[in-house]
């Protein structure tokens, strides 16, 4: 059978499956054959600016949500979604009326208590993040990044025995969790007390970054890139040795030191696409030594 002789609901379902199989560019086009028929179907028009959104289209992406809300004020993921993209924007008390309102709409809504609660942070309200994170682990006691997001809150509080242990929770529910594994180390690297501890979970850290960044379109974020390096370089002032650390260093330092870098250091967002030879120079290597 012809795609010209699909009903509406056998296309959207077509869109669905390209689309939690990651093919995107079908999911897109399916979408857009659905909107061909129904302009005003919503879920099609919310997930097409998911789609967007991952595409980099902030624009179009902006205008689907607000075309869901037009059409249906009570969307409360649309309301949520469109958060996202005015956060991403810079529009972050517009950003924060949007997760509030996805929450008035739907009180027990994970997602838009946690991206509240990231607006408060960056806003410098950290009770009122703080308590929004505990408000997913109320919902959710397994939502790791809302144990790691509450550590550093508590950990810019002063409450520093009180953050370990939400890192820890959160790296117990996700061992992978990078964020988690890192600002557990940076606890014990600010404490300059535990050099070994604080070197172990450096170099647990490491491996994680390792391995978890090459499944994100063989791409890196900038400013963990940075933090990454930092602790390297950490590792080598105390006469740790992975094998490969220089290489790796090297490879980072050329990386960040490239004009179009050095701009966006601590742009949160910024991605950068490595080549074949980068991405052997990041390669974890197993033995460490200390150097006596």
């Amino acid at each position: 059978m012809s795609n010209e002789n699909l009903t509406l609901n056998e296309i959207f379902d077509l869109a669905i499956k390209n689309h939690q199989n990651n093919n995107l560019q079908d999911a897109r086009n399916y979408y857009q054959k659905v909107l061909e028929l129904d302009p005003n179907h919503s879920q099609t028009l919310n997930n097409l600016g998911a789609i967007f959104l991952v595409l980099g289209e902030r624009l179009k992406a902006k205008n689907c949500y607000e075309k869901v809300i037009e059409l249906n004020p009570n969307y409360a993921d649309a309301h949520n979604n469109l958060g996202n993209i005015l956060k991403e924007l810079g529009e972050r008390l517009k950003a924060k009326e949007c997760y509030e309102k996805a929450i008035t709409i739907n009180p027990n809504y994970l997602n838009a208590h946690y991206n509240l609660g990231t607006i408060f942070r960056e806003l410098g309200e950290r009770l009122k993040a703080k308590n929004c994170y505990e408000k997913v682990i109320e919902l959710n006691p397994n939502y790791a990044d809302a144990h790691n997001s509450l550590g550093v809150i508590l950990k810019e509080l002063g409450e520093i025995e009180k953050a370990k242990e939400c890192y820890e929770k959160a790296i117990e529910i996700d061992p992978d969790l990078f964020s988690a594994s890192s600002n557990f180390a940076n606890i014990y690297i600010s404490q300059l007390t535990d050099f070994e501890t604080a070197i172990c979970k450096s170099n647990e850290t490491l491996k994680i970054y390792h391995k978890n960044y090459k499944f994100i379109n063989q791409s890196i974020a900038l400013f963990k890139l940075k933090h990454d390096i930092e602790q390297a370089n950490y590792l080598n002032s105390k006469n740790y040795k992975i094998n490969g650390i220089d290489e790796f260093i090297k490879t980072a330092d050329e990386i960040l030191g490239r004009e179009e870098n050095k701009e966006d250091i601590n742009n949160y967002s910024k991605r950068i696409l490595l080549n074949n030879d980068e991405i052997l120079g990041f390669e974890p290597k197993s033995h460490m030594r200390r150097n006596r």
